[in-house]
């Protein structure tokens, strides 16, 4: 892993044996377009390594609004390079919008090519979730900061779904506060959140577009712990995998460790069983006809992990230490048991085998933006349920989010019990 010198030493820059570009302590960059200095080394990843650094670039305004960037090295391998130009394709038509929206999404300063390397500026934001979960050594947040937290993504994603953009790498590290980091003690432990619960975006060097062909997609997409069962299984997907990865995503929020907490795919579907039920016929149906659709042989496919009443066929297949595991995983009695009704509630709405049946983004926006929050999120997380206990009996079901949405709007408006007042409670659960 690239390491960038001690703050009192200088050296070369160069590139590493994997396409990573080593830069020096110092070094100035695109001098011929004004200028970045190398300060400190960020992180590095799959595809390439990011440097904090600042402009030398003369504009007072500009200097206003960035005071210091964070300068991304794209690796110096064709693939990723392909990458970078669709990330800097999109990032510049999500950025092209009015101004208070495209603020909901890391905002593209600069790019250029540097000693064969494409290079990404993009301004130097706040920490991100992740590393709000690790300063607070995994204890979860409340139910108001959980919620806070949940409203800025999902307007944060409304805004990139309705440019047609499909995220497929959503998770607590690419999504980061817009604000400083502020520490409280409480009962004797520090605990970190930021100052305000306004979150953007980042990391599109995974995304895709809505509209183009589901047969030339990349098969894998999102990060394992927050990947749908529909990619695991090789099934087609559509930007309600995003709405999937916000589901575990709130509960790693309001918990500090991971929903599904696996690395493999028997497993992690054995995981998704336990909270939600078997997986629907309708689903079923979908692996059975890409089985016929692609002659595949069943063992290559995802109906593989599933036996013929459609249950997860994993008792001979885990080790002894992911029995363990999937013993520890929470089933929705267990989340119902533990967490407050308005955060299952949200989870409930984004988790769903089938991915016509999840909320959208611009729901749940709108939803949690309500103060107080609008019960309609408690009425459909009931729905939904319902909704995919009829798909695995053979009733009638409702259909879709927008639907669940209509009926979940009328039994809030029906039932006093769910018509429930903003939770203050304390920072920390």
């Amino acid at each position: 892993m690239p390491q960038l010198a001690a703050q009192d030493e200088f050296f070369q820059s160069y590139d590493d044996e994997n396409g990573h570009y080593m830069a020096a302590k110092g070094e100035v960059i695109y001098e011929e377009r004004g200028g970045y200095m190398i300060d400190s080394l960020i992180a590095t990843g799959t595809f390439g390594t990011v440097y904090r650094g600042h402009s030398l670039k003369g504009s007072e305004a500009y200097k206003k609004d960035v005071n210091s960037v964070a300068i991304k090295f794209i690796r110096s391998i064709q693939k990723y390079a392909n990458a970078a130009e669709v990330e800097i394709e999109i990032l510049s038509r999500l950025n092209n919008y009015d101004l208070p929206k495209r603020r909901r999404v890391t905002h593209l300063v600069d790019h250029f090519e540097f000693k064969k390397h494409i290079v990404m500026v993009f301004p130097c934001y706040g920490n991100s979730l992740l590393d709000f979960i690790k300063l607070n050594e995994h204890r979860g947040y409340n139910q108001e900061w959980t919620l806070e937290f949940t409203r800025s993504i999902s307007h944060c994603m409304s805004y990139i779904h309705s440019q047609k953009i499909i995220h497929t790498d959503l998770k607590p590290e690419n999504i980061v506060a817009t604000s400083k980091t502020h520490r409280s003690n409480l009962r004797g432990k520090i605990f970190c959140y930021p100052v305000t619960a306004e979150v953007i975006t980042i990391d599109l060097g995974s995304a895709i577009h809505a509209a183009s062909d589901p047969d030339r997609r990349p098969p894998l997409v999102c990060t394992r712990q927050y990947r749908p069962p529909e990619v695991i299984t090789g099934l087609a997907y559509d930007s309600s995998v995003d709405v999937w990865s916000l589901g575990c995503i709130v509960y790693e929020l309001a918990t500090g460790i991971p929903l599904f907490n696996t690395h493999r795919n028997t497993q992690h579907l054995a995981m998704v069983e336990k909270l939600l039920g078997p997986a629907p016929p309708l689903f079923m149906q979908r692996l059975q006809d890409r089985v016929r659709l692609t002659k595949l042989p069943a063992a290559e496919c995802g109906i593989k992990y599933f036996n013929e009443a459609g249950v997860i066929a994993w008792h001979d297949r885990l080790t002894e230490a992911e029995r363990v595991g999937l013993e520890r995983a929470p089933s929705l009695a267990k989340l119902e048991e533990t967490l407050p009704s308005a955060v299952v509630g949200v989870i409930r709405c984004c988790l769903t085998w089938l991915p016509e049946n999840r909320v959208t983004m611009q729901d749940v926006a709108a939803i949690l933006s309500a103060s107080p929050p609008d019960p309609r999120m408690l009425a459909m997380a009931s729905l939904v349920a319902e909704t995919e206990g009829a798909y695995r009996t053979g009733q009638r079901a409702v259909a879709g989010a927008g639907t669940l949405m209509r009926h979940a709007a009328a039994i809030a408006d029906l039932d006093p019990k769910l018509r429930r007042s903003k939770s203050r409670g304390s920072i920390s659960r």
